[in-house]
């Protein structure tokens, strides 16, 4: 992963590559976990890690790697589409393509929602479900549900 420093006078400006909303959290000697995509920028008292999710994030169709954010500072996320918050109390499940981010005192599992084979050769099918409790942060929208639909009217297809 690379991350770009800048210091000194002046002002800089980030976005996003996808359309959707930008989230600002202030760490305060804490952590948060990301999805790859997720991560913007943050101050330079923050420190960004990868994670290893293990082959359970290889199969969820979004990465096996999740950012740890840690540290004192300004961190900015971003989704496609809005994000929201869920108070997880016990037990959550959710699409592997709407999840953003989440407090890294939630534990995690994967599992296939629908047969086995289908999960397998379509890419499909695969959720999170998140146990404890803590904040999870979601996105209204999916990066493979807009190019499901706009698959279709392409030339060739």
């Amino acid at each position: 992963m690379f991350v770009n420093q800048f210091s000194g006078p002046g002002t800089v400006s980030v976005a996003p590559t996808s359309p959707g909303q930008i989230r600002h959290r202030t760490l305060h000697n804490d952590s948060f976990m990301l999805q790859a995509g997720a991560y913007l920028a943050s101050s330079l008292s923050v420190s960004v890690q990868a994670r290893w999710g293990g082959l359970k994030g290889i199969f969820g169709g979004e990465g096996a790697v999740l950012l740890e954010a840690s540290g004192t500072g300004d961190l900015f996320y971003n989704a496609f589409g809005e994000i929201y918050e869920v108070q997880v109390r016990g037990e959550y499940t959710c699409d592997t393509s709407h999840m953003v981010a989440f407090d890294p005192k939630l534990e995690y599992t994967l599992a296939s929602s629908g047969g086995l084979f289908s999960t397998l050769f379509s890419g499909e099918g695969f959720v999170f479900t998140f146990r404890g409790r803590g904040s999870l942060f979601m996105q209204t929208r999916s990066l493979s549900g807009l190019v499901d639909h706009v698959t279709p009217f392409l030339p060739g297809y």
